[in-house]
């Protein structure tokens, strides 16, 4: 079963644009794209199997695995007094530290856990005191005796919400009287602290996030949950938008929750998966390729600092429903190593897996990309839903898979949203995104069904950064786009992979390689660019080194190390990055010292975090009562627009004010839920002060201050405040010296189109946005850089 693409609707050629914010970031510290990494159940490698398995891994240079096993693997027997008897060198745990070894000459994190109680060592309660005391041990043999600096978390328990996992019962109670139990067993040996705890770990019960904030929240350094899902789930956007729920109901009410990462540590399709085996055919098809893209890129766009791809190797475990005798495995991995030569090769969801674990590296900063369809204006009317009223509407949708089908962006003038419903899935939202028209237009993703982008921000050992883009489209056929990083500067030299059904290039070995590099590409400008679709784009300043694999150089350029962790060896890398320069951001906001009024008490919620650049944390207030946030400018600066983002407690009105001496203000705007007539770029429904959630941009006449704040802050509902950005900028060309009735009045405005629209500096948050368009198919073309690039080569397999 292949990837359901998206029907073609529109005729004329498919052609987009995809934007990066780099300023926009979605994950700080990005622990990277990995896959679980199992000993076998019974199968033994042979030495020329395992070398073959370690160069696959050593090519994705995957900075994260996830190891599970039981402790029987560990624990033959009780003695005559009930103490255990440990056996360290059974089958199993050498297959464990053979591949805990290989993890810790990389310097590949390890989740290391168990999958449940052992009902043959007498442990048939996940609450037993004894399993507890048992993984006390083993983790004592792996971080004392053995010396393993690779194991950063420990999960308790795989799944403990399901019937396979746990007893019959109230499962998370036991789950978490077993997780006080293992941390008491911990603080007394000394290993707290060591090695994380993580969890809950529960499969497609995203509830048990919640829980877990509230009844174990304290002992996790780390949440995690699985997702197994359905095609719709991901071409309709609706994955990102649950796994975003979830990362900021973290942030809200863990006290730390901003300072925790949040991980996929199951990932997979389980549309056309054999139940009764429990094997998924489709594995073996280029579709489940592009899907598993999807579904990696929409983890990080929804906030989740890494995602483990079930998974490696089929031969790690038997499949259901037969004797294990037959030679039958889970039929989920990237190969079979006991199968025929055509099984063990690699299968075709290697290429865009390995390609997003090696170019999206550890300690990443994970930006917003936001996707437009160039046959229509930012003004255009709703895809999924009728058209938006105004000077430049867009056809009336319908997606062939999305979840919703939604009203527009609305036009370019006062707008409606449409009535609209999608083919698949839930009735479509009728009037979504159409209550108001923008006047300059605005960088709200309306168009993007089944088309995604993100990108990261590679930090080098050498100074500077690389970045890499990623792409995905559920389209058919020949597609156009243009790739835009406006705070890029000067040109870089870029590597460009294309992972589709037509075109996978590929090394003599089989890897993916480039199809083409471009010389000195300049992104601000924008960048040409083409694929065939279903498929994956990736984008990059790194390239791979010279020799097989680029495994014979040491890399000139290398990720720089994070938080104490060891950077991965550079013979492992097979690239060298090349250092991307930026202009400065503009925001004169950024990292300044800020003070407001008192915010919940917990960390990622104070003033601060409105102007620390991350998305995922936000200055929070108490629900009563007016409030003010204010932040000190870097001396007396020229100032004409600043950048507001709202979370879920918005504003019924408020002041902006400017001071040169931090004493007397002056006020230079007074908002309140009828004035909107000095919105310069308003990019998502509802964005004034009258309460919606989302983006809004102000310009005002050009004043020197060395201080603004926001005062008089009153709150529109009972969910006190949430301000996720607070950016300040000096006049430009989109805002300086803009008179209140030029500012971008809700109608008459012309809209702008995604090109000339690609000079605004900020983006809005393509998170929010519902992922629905309508597809079309574009004519041949050429790559090339716009600036500068010439193609030099790439093959096809």
């Amino acid at each position: 079963m292949e990837t359901k693409a998206v029907e073609e609707r529109l005729d004329g050629a498919a052609a987009w644009t995809v934007r990066i914010d780099a300023d926009d970031v979605l994950v700080g510290d990005f622990d990277g794209i990995g896959f679980e990494w199992d000993p076998c159940d019974t199968y033994e490698h042979t030495d020329e199997q395992w070398e073959t398995l370690l160069e696959r891994v050593d090519f994705t240079r995957t900075p994260l695995v996830r190891v599970m096993l039981r402790a029987n693997a560990y624990t033959a027997s009780w003695d005559e007094r009930g103490d255990p008897v440990y056996d360290w060198e059974t089958p199993m745990m050498r297959r464990l530290w053979r591949i805990l070894d290989h993890c810790e000459r990389r310097g590949i994190d390890a989740i290391v856990g168990e999958w449940s109680r052992s009902p043959e060592l007498g442990l048939t309660a996940s609450d037993d005191p004894a399993w507890a005391e048992l993984i006390g041990e083993f983790l004592h043999q792996l971080l004392d005796v053995r010396g393993y600096r690779c194991a950063r978390w420990y999960n308790f328990i795989n799944e403990p919400n399901g019937d396979w996992a746990t007893e019959d019962g109230d499962r998370f109670a036991l789950w978490r009287r077993g997780m006080l139990q293992l941390a008491q067993v911990l603080e007394l040996r000394g290993l707290a602290g060591r090695i994380g705890l993580i969890g809950p770990d529960s499969s497609n019960e995203d509830e048990w996030v919640e829980l877990a904030v509230y009844g174990v929240g304290g002992l996790l350094s780390a949440y995690d949950i699985h997702r197994y899902v359905q095609d719709a789930d991901l071409i309709s956007g609706r994955l990102e938008r649950q796994v975003r729920e979830k990362r900021r109901f973290i942030d809200r009410n863990d006290p730390d929750g901003a300072a925790k990462p949040y991980l996929m540590t199951e990932a997979g399709i389980v549309e056309g998966k054999d139940e009764a085996h429990d094997q998924q055919p489709r594995v073996r098809t280029f579709g489940y390729g592009v899907l598993m893209a999807d579904f990696a890129l929409q983890a990080m766009r929804g906030g989740q600092s890494g995602v483990i791809a079930w998974m490696l190797d089929d031969v790690m475990h038997h499949a259901k429903g037969y004797p294990w005798s037959s030679g039958e495995w889970k039929t989920w991995g990237f190969w079979n190593s006991s199968g025929d030569e055509q099984e063990r090769a690699l299968r075709p969801w290697y290429d865009p897996m390995a390609l997003l674990s090696r170019l999206f590296p550890r300690g990443s900063r994970i930006v917003a990309a936001s996707v437009w369809d160039d046959g229509r204006l930012p003004g255009a009317g709703g895809v999924g839903g009728a058209e938006g009223a105004g000077p430049e509407t867009g056809g009336s949708g319908g997606v062939s898979a999305g979840e919703l089908g939604v009203g527009g962006a609305g036009g370019a003038g006062p707008g409606t949203g449409g009535s609209g419903g999608g083919s698949l899935g839930e009735p479509g939202a009728g009037g979504v995104g159409g209550a108001e028209g923008a006047g300059p237009g605005s960088w709200r993703e309306p168009v993007s069904a089944g088309v995604r982008g993100v990108a990261a921000l590679v930090p080098l050992d050498g100074g500077g950064n690389g970045w890499s883009a990623a792409i995905v489209s559920h389209r058919q056929g020949r597609q156009s786009l243009r790739l835009v990083l406006p705070q890029a500067s000067g040109g870089a030299d870029l590597a460009v992979y294309r992972c589709s059904e037509r075109e996978r290039p590929a090394d003599a070995d089989g890897y993916p390689a480039p199809a083409l590099t471009l010389s000195g590409a300049d992104a601000a400008r924008g960048i040409e660019l083409e694929l065939y679709g279903p498929g994956v784009l990736f984008v990059t300043t790194a390239t791979p080194e010279d020799g097989p694999h680029g495994r014979q150089t040491a890399s000139r350029q290398t990720t720089l190390a994070v938080a104490g962790r060891e950077p991965q060896r550079p013979e492992a890398f097979g690239l060298s990055w090349g250092v991307q320069p930026f202009v400065d951001s503009g925001d004169l906001a950024l990292v300044r010292p800020a003070s407001g009024s008192i915010s919940l008490h917990h960390r990622g919620s104070g003033p601060e975090c409105a102007v620390d650049g991350l998305r995922h944390t936000a200055w929070r207030t108490r629900v009563r009562g007016e409030h003010e946030i204010a932040v000190r400018l870097d001396g007396l600066r020229r100032i004409g627009r600043v950048k507001l983002e709202w979370g879920e407690g918005c504003p019924s009105r408020y002041r902006l004010e400017a001071s040169a001496d931090g004493a007397n203000w002056t006020t230079v705007l007074d908002r309140n839920g009828e004035e909107a007539n000095m919105r310069l770029n308003p990019v998502s429904p509802g964005t004034s002060a009258s309460g919606g959630e989302g983006p809004e941009e102000l310009a005002f006449p050009t004043i020197e201050a060395a201080h603004v704040r926001l005062a008089a802050i009153r709150p529109a509902g009972t969910l006190g405040l949430e301000l996720r950005r607070l950016s300040v900028y000096g006049p430009d060309a989109a805002s300086a010296d803009v008179p209140a009735a030029e500012a971008g009045a809700g109608g008459g405005g012309a809209a702008a189109s995604p090109r000339d629209a690609a000079d605004l500096r900020d983006a809005s948050d393509p998170r929010d946005a519902s992922d629905s368009s309508d597809p079309a198919d574009a004519p041949d073309s050429t790559d090339a850089a716009s600036a500068a690039g010439a193609p030099k080569g790439g093959g096809r397999r």
